[in-house]
């Protein structure tokens, strides 16, 4: 289950330095709030999708995960869709270049 976005603001993040000497933790401040909101929270609920989609694959949850991931992928790569028309379409190709993923769908 998720942890709700105000205990994820509160973990305090850990890096560290790796010398001869060994691994040395550095603990740093909280992480700032618009990578939260920005970057982690978003790649948060795409991971729970593909979950959910893994777990019980519906074309619903597929068309969710295309109109949404531009908002983890970099539109560079992946520009976002115009709409709900074109996130069928997508869907579509998708589903007709696998035929093992089209027969798990419902």
């Amino acid at each position: 289950m998720t942890k709700h976005p105000n205990e994820l603001k509160s973990k305090k993040l850990l890096t560290a330095v790796v010398s001869k000497r060994g691994i040395q933790g550095i603990q740093v401040g909280p992480m700032p709030e618009s990578v939260m909101v920005q970057v982690l929270l978003p790649r948060l609920a795409q991971a729970e999708a593909a979950v959910s989609f893994a777990r019980s694959p519906t074309k619903g949850l597929m068309l969710h995960m295309i109109l949404y991931r531009h908002a983890v992928w970099s539109h560079r790569y992946s520009p976002p869709v115009a709409g709900f028309e074109e996130a069928e379409k997508e869907a579509d190709r998708i589903l007709g270049d696998d035929p093992e993923l089209a027969r798990l769908v419902r």
